[in-house]
């Protein structure tokens, strides 16, 4: 049953043990709140005036703000735990007092007895909220909350069901007055349970004191933010008007209750108890349906801007009825309208909202909505009424809350305009990270007025950002970003390129198949063509059918694999007998890609043979076969292929465990999980990574193998294993994360003080803060710098301390942990820290100062960039970089000379940093100095930078002193004209290969001629962004000249190799006559990359080398390269004595187990001579594993193949009994 609910519920196996008691107290603080709360509201209806509840909203107001200022002083004093176990305890108290006051006759007949019963009830609910998503948020993770939060928030509503029906129908059997009996012992039952699960909390809620608040600077500084945002000004005028909405609705609920009860014969408090039951118990069934069914596919659907229109013309609309017809009927649905919306739709809209918040405000932002707003419009709910509900009759007072819903209305579309508005500041803000983030919001956001800013973002200089935006566009689902993307099918950057082509798959309009089958036919990239035909496939047009079949003959196997994975999804029935020819292919993502697409047909045929050839490539001597198979199978995703899935996750070869271990996560089993963490121990790396995210997909079973390791391994073992319990998550991997603090070697705690932040961001404040003392010094740096990504307000209280450290690091780490928080306050003692004796600390002091508009560390990192000593100018480049002022980039320019390599790294990082000035500065200084005549057609007024940075890097390129050759810089030059050049020109090429405009071509081409391989290995890279190159004979020409002349450079050849043209063929086999093994080697390897059949001759030349490198590269260059004609040039290394020697030798040297590979060519050729030649070389070697593939043989159409496969297997048999009988009579 747990298995079943754990798929079903989408969590892991082990939030189990948080799930279910979490999930009880909330039903039964529903539960039994619902009941008081209903209970009260009858009661003060039915003996107390309605007119006097506006009186109530203003008192329980202040009492809620009351109460949370009391909290807020406790849990600052006292353990989290104990607060709120007391906090319950004594609200069950105070309802058994209220239920004794109800009983006692001189005491309920009291004016002041209802009030007080009201203010308490309504206190109780709404701080008993607070109190237990306080306790969640103690014991779930930022990932468990995610996961598990709409299971609590379910909870509640069937709190709220089950009350509301129950009381409902138990109410005339026990009387209201004893619902608040069956309250308090919901209540004390909550105290039951919370202490049953004290141990699932953090000890030091449990008995730590929990460090002061740092007062009223977080605020001041929050209220400073809200002045400067107008989006958080909107919204604070949205959240207060619509509790007034929702105050005011109340109100009208109670007051048309309370009529409706009188006349029909006296307000009876049973009587309104039921029908408060019944309505609360309806509009939460609904609340919850909509919640775990609809909720989220409407906020997607429509966009974050679009759903904040829904709760207020609901009101509005029901305000209307309401003062038409002021009946009991809208009264009802205007109630439940307010429950239903409020619940399911509002609280995750909020939350979506403030995304664009940056982090370190936006927990104050939230406590400042909840807690101040909230109650804030609540009580100016209650004074609107209170003043207008003495002079104007109930349908009027409608009418005027109609009029304050349509202002919300108007003040929703306010704030989605600001929210847009916020967004698109973020596309301009410096820091990368959140300029990626607003691009996706806006992806979602579904907005209109998205489309513009995203489209914008296509001509980003940045082509990450490109890349992004055009992916955004795609998720917008908005047909007229169809255009945009196909103009952004021309942009210059090949992987943006792919990405629009990727998000017009995306957007499914398949008026977008014409212009792609267009721009595929002029495309010169082949990722590109490969990413539209893969689009062609998910638009699902029909009509591609026959440009897919043409592709499934291209030579390059990116397009054939893509063009069989679409034509899986577009052909129906007639994909079997077009695929099925491709389980034979020789690329492996072709032949693993038809394999999927085959499983997937459910023809019986089709899937036993997919099945049958993943099996044999599952154990191909290819590695990239190995690994595609373990892709198919987690893409087909099925339990029994797991065996073959963990045999591949041992093998020796790292792409196919990855590939292997990505593939194991989509497969859930318990075997699969018991080899993952078995597997774990043994991994480094990448592969690590993945075996961890499999491990988190099948919940926390690994956890315990981790524990023995963090107790058993050496140090880096340790490390890791904490690594990986920081990003599975979950409240045993917290425990043990805190155990590992202890260790005795600092880079095992650092890891642990890492996962538990990665882990529990909101809450590792209490657990990191006292690691802020630690003995060890690098620790103490780690845990300053972590704890100043927290968005705790406490934060600057435990760091400030931190700034007399004795530890230069923790300074340093300290100052720019402060920066975020914006404490003035601390602005005179940063200032004497510009005289510290380090110049780490006093480069943060001066970036600290700066982010106050406080130039007074500039002076300083003038000295320092004068500094002989280079860490101290390194310091200072840094600084100056973070700071980002384009007024300082001179300070830097005269540094890009300097003849220390670091330096001149340093300053071209931090003028990057700085953007586009810095980078038009360092291109300007790079030129030859050369001015424009008049004549020039070059306008300035032209602002691409794309132009400008041309014309400045080709003339830094073309710069008489950069042309030096590397034999006369070391023949003839002084040191001091050598600082710099080649390093700026290394960079210059790599900055043209990105800008990739065509007038670079001739500078780059120039640039080859120098002897440094470096720069000529930067330009080569260049020169393969330049899609029309290959075809240029002029440019060809130019590059096989150089390499004439560049003999001795061999990283040249593949990046020549990529350029790509027929033509250069015969350059490379020149290059083959040259001396140097090693370089016929990277010569066959650039070979393999052009994929060009004339080059069979040259390759099975090679084959008979007795070279064993340009044997080995030779062979996997003519794997590329196979077909039927091409398998003929193994035969003579198949019959040549000394090659089988060779590959005996290779079944006994792991390193040569790929020369296994011809025989398993010939093997899969489909020409019955070469097979039975391949059969005749397995029996000469007489291996045990060639039993295998004979096997498959020995069934063969072709009667002599299956003889002969006959043959050779009774020779292999008799071959290894000889040899068991040899060993035997040597072991006798």
């Amino acid at each position: 049953m747990s298995a079943i609910l754990t798929r079903l519920l989408n969590v892991q196996a082990g939030d189990w043990n948080k799930i279910l008691p979490l999930w009880i107290i909330y039903f039964c603080l529903h539960f039994g709140n619902i009941m008081g709360v209903n209970a009260t509201n009858s009661l003060f209806v039915s003996r107390y005036s309605v007119d006097a509840l506006p009186q109530m909203y203003i008192i329980t107001s202040i009492m809620v703000i009351l109460l949370s200022m009391i909290y807020s002083r406790f849990t600052d004093r006292y353990p989290r735990f104990k607060v709120v176990t007391a906090s319950l305890l004594c609200f069950g108290s105070i309802i058994l007092l209220a239920y004794w006051g109800l009983l006692q006759k001189n005491i309920s007949t009291r004016t002041w007895f209802f009030p007080a019963l009201y203010v308490m009830t309504q206190s109780i609910w709404l701080f008993g909220n607070t109190l237990f998503w306080t306790v969640a948020t103690d014991l779930c993770n930022p990932r468990e909350a995610k996961r598990l939060f709409p299971i609590f928030a379910a909870g509640g509503l069937m709190g709220c069901l089950a009350s509301g029906f129950i009381s409902t129908a138990t109410v005339r059997y026990l009387g209201t007055e004893n619902l608040f009996l069956v309250w308090a012992v919901f209540q004390f039952s909550t105290v039951f349970l919370f202490l049953r699960i004290s141990s699932l909390f953090p000890s030091d809620l449990r008995s730590n004191v929990a460090a002061p608040s740092s007062g009223s600077g977080p605020w001041k500084d929050l209220f400073i933010y809200l002045k400067k945002t107008p989006f958080l000004a909107v919204l604070s005028l949205t959240t207060l008007l619509m509790w007034v909405a929702v105050t005011s609705s109340d109100f009208i609920y109670f007051k048309i209750t309370a009529a409706w009860a009188a006349s029909r014969g006296g307000a009876n408090p049973d009587t309104l108890t039921a029908l408060y039951g019944t309505v609360r118990g309806v509009s939460s069934l609904i609340a919850l349906a909509l919640q775990l069914f609809i909720s989220n596919r409407v906020i997607s659907s429509l966009g974050v801007g679009k759903s904040l229109f829904l709760f207020p013309i609901t009101l509005f609309t029901a305000f209307i009825s309401l003062g038409i017809t002021f009946t009991i009927i809208p009264g009802i649905i205007i109630r439940s309208l307010r429950i239903i919306l409020l619940t399911s739709i509002q609280d995750p809209l909020y939350n979506a909202i403030l995304s664009p918040v940056p982090q370190n405000v936006r927990a104050r932002v939230k406590a400042y909505l909840d807690g101040i707003l909230v109650p804030l419009g609540i009580a100016i709910g209650g004074v609107l009424i209170l003043t207008t509900s003495k002079f104007l009759a109930p349908g009027y007072l409608c009418l005027i809350l109609a009029v304050l819903a349509f202002a919300w209305i108007y003040i929703a579309g306010f704030l989605k305009q600001e929210y847009i508005n916020l967004l698109v500041t973020n596309l301009r803000d410096s820091n990368y990270n959140t300029r990626l983030m607003a691009i996706e919001a806006l992806g979602k956001s579904r907005d209109p007025r998205a489309l513009d800013p995203l489209v914008e973002s296509l001509g980003d200089e940045n082509p990450q950002i490109r890349l992004n935006a055009a992916s955004a566009l795609g998720r917008t689902g908005d047909s007229m970003a169809m255009e945009p993307l196909i103009a952004c099918l021309r942009d210059r950057d090949v992987y943006v390129r792919s990405a629009a082509a990727s998000a017009l798959g995306e957007l499914g309009d398949q008026r977008a198949t014409a212009p792609l089958l267009e721009i595929f036919e002029k495309e010169g990239h082949n990722r590109v063509k490969a990413t539209i035909i893969s689009t062609l496939g998910t638009l699902g047009d029909p009509k591609v059918l026959k440009t897919l079949r043409e592709n499934l003959l291209s030579e390059d196997p990116r397009i054939r694999a893509n063009a069989i994975e679409a034509i899986g999804e577009v052909a129906g029935d007639q994909a079997v007998t077009l695929l099925f020819p491709y389980l034979k292919d020789t690329n492996n993502r072709a032949r693993a890609n038809a394999c999927v697409a085959l499983y997937r047909t459910e023809d019986p045929n089709a899937v036993f043979q997919s099945v049958d050839t993943l099996a044999a490539m599952s154990g191909h001597m290819n590695k990239w076969m190995r690994a595609s198979a373990a892709s198919a199978y987690g893409m087909i995703g099925e339990v029994h292929f797991a065996p073959h899935l963990l045999r591949l996750l041992d093998d020796s070869d790292l792409d196919v465990r990855r590939n292997s271990a990505l593939a194991l996560s989509r497969i859930r089993n318990d075997n699969v999980v018991e080899h993952l963490v078995k597997s774990i121990s043994s991994e480094n790396g990448p592969i690590l990574e993945h075996i961890v995210d499999a491990i988190v997909a099948h919940g926390q079973r690994g956890i315990p193998c981790l524990r023995i390791h963090c107790g058993q391994g050496d140090a880096m073992t340790r490390a890791n294993c904490a690594k990986s319990l920081g990003r599975i998550g979950g409240s045993e991997a917290l425990a043990l994360l805190k155990e590992i603090l202890d260790d005795p070697v600092a880079d095992v705690r650092i890891q642990a003080i890492r996962g538990i932040a990665l882990q529990n961001p909101d809450k590792a404040f209490e657990t990191l803060s006292p690691l802020t003392s630690d003995a060890n010094e690098t620790v103490r740096a780690a845990a300053v710098k972590v704890i100043g990504g927290l968005s705790d307000p406490r934060v600057p209280d435990v760091l400030i301390p931190r700034l007399e450290d004795q530890d230069p690091r923790v300074r340093s780490n300290t100052i720019d942990a402060l920066i975020p928080f914006g404490l003035t306050d601390l602005l005179p003692g940063v200032t004497l820290l510009l005289r510290d004796r380090e110049p780490r600390v006093r480069a943060a002091a001066a970036v600290f100062l700066q982010s106050h508009k406080d130039s007074s560390g500039i002076p300083i990192l003038r000295e320092m960039l004068q500094d002989q000593d280079k860490w101290t100018r390194i310091s200072a480049i840094f600084a100056l970089g973070s700071i980002g002022s384009p007024e300082y980039v001179d300070l830097l320019m005269d540094l890009l000379g300097d003849q220390d390599p670091d330096i001149r790294r340093t300053t071209i990082a931090s003028l990057e940093k700085m953007g586009g000035a810095a980078l038009d500065g360092l291109i300007e200084s790079l030129g030859s100095g050369k001015t424009r005549d008049d004549n020039d057609d070059f306008d300035p007024s032209d602002e691409s930078s794309d132009n400008r940075n041309v014309d400045q890097l080709i003339a830094s390129l073309e710069d008489s002193r950069n042309l030096e050759t590397m034999q006369a810089q070391k023949g003839s030059l002084p040191d001091k004209n050598l600082s710099g050049n080649l390093f700026l020109r290394e960079k210059t090429a790599s900055a043209l290969g990105n800008i990739n405009d065509p007038r670079a071509v001739p500078a780059l081409l120039e640039a080859l001629s120098s002897g440094d391989d470096l720069l000529q290995e930067k330009a080569l890279k260049a020169l393969r962004n330049f899609d029309s190159l290959a075809g240029n004979e002029d440019i060809r020409n130019y590059i096989f000249a150089t390499m004439n002349r560049a003999q001795e450079n061999l990283k040249t050849i593949t990046h020549l190799a990529a350029i790509g043209g027929s033509d250069q063929m015969t350059a490379l086999t020149e290059q083959l006559k040259r001396k140097g093994e090693g370089y016929i080697g990277l010569i066959l390897d650039a070979i393999g990359i052009l994929t060009d059949q004339h080059l069979e001759g040259v390759l099975s030349q090679q084959l008979l080398s007795s070279n064993r490198r340009s044997f080995a590269n030779a062979l996997e260059a003519l794997e590329n390269l196979v077909d039927k004609e091409t398998s003929r040039l193994l035969v003579p290394l198949i019959e040549s004595t000394r090659n089988l020697r060779m590959i005996a030798a290779g079944e006994q040297d792991s390193s040569e187990k790929d020369f296994l590979s011809p025989l398993m060519m010939l093997m899969e050729s489909g020409d019955s001579q070469l097979r039975a030649t391949a059969i005749k070389a397995f029996g000469e070697i007489g291996i045990r594993r060639f039993l295998v593939p004979l096997l498959s043989l020995r069934g063969s159409n072709d009667s002599g193949i299956g003889v002969d496969a006959s043959e050779i297997i009774n020779q292999i048999a008799g071959l290894l009994k000889e040899n068991e009988k040899a060993e035997k009579t040597d072991q006798e």
